[in-house]
């Protein structure tokens, strides 16, 4: 059983991780004329706690689509909120904002980014089904 759940997750991973890819590259070529505006949207409307945070991860980040997207990534959520004691109505808010900054190419950076949870968590799931495999 823990073999086919290991196989499945690897072959979520690679087809919705080129799904991903392909909305990131999509997202990186139609913006690049307003990269600068919307990394400046989103970093002036991210809470207080976290503003440099957020500029340095877009920044710095190969793609600044993915460093964007801190607070739609679910393993990322729970750190905003507990170490960083952001309320969920501050997060809201700004995922609103950030939405409102990718104008309408808002749902095709909704799903890629869901598209990269989905591989992110696929990915976990692999890897704790091949360290359950070792053990056993």
């Amino acid at each position: 059983m823990i073999d086919l759940l290991s196989k499945y997750s690897a072959l979520v991973v690679v087809s919705v991780g080129i799904f991903f890819l392909t909305g990131i590259l999509y997202l990186t070529i139609k913006l690049r004329r307003n990269k600068h505006e919307i990394i400046r949207n989103i970093s002036n409307s991210a809470p207080v706690a976290f503003k440099e945070k957020s500029l340095f991860s877009m920044e710095s980040n190969m793609s600044w689509i993915v460093g964007s997207a801190l607070s739609y990534i679910w393993f990322i959520y729970p750190i905003l909120r507990i170490f960083y004691r952001i309320s969920s109505l501050e997060i809201s808010k700004w995922n609103c904002k950030i939405k409102a900054s990718y104008g309408r190419y808002s749902l095709v950076f909704l799903v890629t980014i869901y598209l990269g949870n989905i591989a992110w968590l696929a990915f976990c799931i692999f890897v704790f089904c091949r360290i359950l495999n070792a053990n056993a």
